[in-house]
């Protein structure tokens, strides 16, 4: 099976903190794992935009819980970190978001089991 992205990276976002994981290669090479922690002070995200970038990293999933996620989209947006995702099963199946969409809870599936 072919691969999809090469380069890709997935986000833990936090208030204090952001936990990074990468995962770089191709079809012919073995894929590098790389995990790190930064702050979420400006210019830690920064140093962190820049390091994802010299990875080659094509793809980022952002997961948080809250709206810490925003300066991070931000600053990485405007660095050229364009393809960002923002992944958040807990926020979006708050019960808020459930009863504004007016669905029965049977018709979510496992995801009614978090709340």
């Amino acid at each position: 099976m072919e691969s999809m992205y090469n380069a890709v990276a997935g986000v833990d976002v936090h208030q204090q903190k952001l936990t990074i994981t990468t995962l770089v290669g191709n079809n012919s090479k073995k894929i590098t794992r790389t995990t790190w922690e930064c702050g979420t002070y400006t210019d830690d995200l920064v140093e962190a935009g820049k390091k994802i970038k010299s990875l080659g990293v094509t793809e980022v999933a952002m997961e948080s819980t809250g709206v810490y996620w925003r300066p991070v989209y931000n600053i990485w947006s405007k660095m050229g970190i364009d393809n960002l995702q923002r992944t958040s099963i807990f926020y979006d199946f708050h019960p808020r978001f459930i009863f504004s969409l007016k669905l029965p809870i049977k018709n979510l599936g496992p995801a009614h089991k978090i709340i």
